[in-house]
């Protein structure tokens, strides 16, 4: 009896795909074809198939922040910004904590011309992934050429040339700040 019980109890789950352990392997397929898109054509394929993904519910959390956050990039890329941030405050509403989608979202800001708001989703990314180079390039590019605040810019910069000090685009935003601030050395 009490086996009974268990496997209807197991049915359910897998019936309304409710258990966190049960895979959809139909998701699982549609993500792996989502390769790395490159051209317009490729991101509405990948568009496609991750929609794909989101319609079939999967438990799996990873795949689905990984969904809404790959088609948000799609949608970025393809310059739908509305559809770009639906998807990633989606995926923040699910997972807070992922700070590549804090910087895709203050990417979306900048693009929308919204700097006070893309300033606050990079600091939120750094704050969150403070070895990543990148997230203080793109927040000092943005204190450069949007709020003209050339100290943080710097402050910025050499601090995403003390992670990664090899990185050529680093040193060149570098050479611009020091330039307009006048400082030839």
């Amino acid at each position: 009896m009490i086996f009974f019980i268990l496997v209807t109890f197991f049915l359910i789950l897998c019936w309304f795909n409710k258990a966190p352990f049960i895979a959809n392997p139909l998701a699982n397929y549609y993500f792996k074809r989502v390769q790395f898109p490159q051209t317009e054509s490729e991101h509405k394929d990948a568009v496609q198939l991750l929609t794909k993904v989101i319609n079939l519910h999967p438990a799996d959390p990873i795949l689905l922040r990984m969904s809404y956050y790959s088609r948000s990039v799609s949608y970025f890329e393809l310059k739908k910004y509305d559809l770009a941030f639906t998807d990633v405050s989606k995926g923040l509403e699910l997972f807070p904590d992922y700070s590549p989608a804090h910087r895709l979202k203050a990417n979306i800001y900048l693009a929308l011309h919204q700097y006070q708001e893309s300033l606050a989703e990079y600091t939120q990314a750094i704050q969150l992934d403070e070895n990543e180079p990148e997230f203080y390039y793109d927040r000092s590019k943005l204190y450069y050429l949007h709020l003209k605040d050339l100290t943080k810019a710097l402050q910025d910069i050499n601090k995403a040339l003390q992670i990664n000090p090899v990185y050529p685009p680093h040193h060149d935003l570098a050479a611009e700040i020091y330039l307009a601030l006048e400082n030839f050395e």
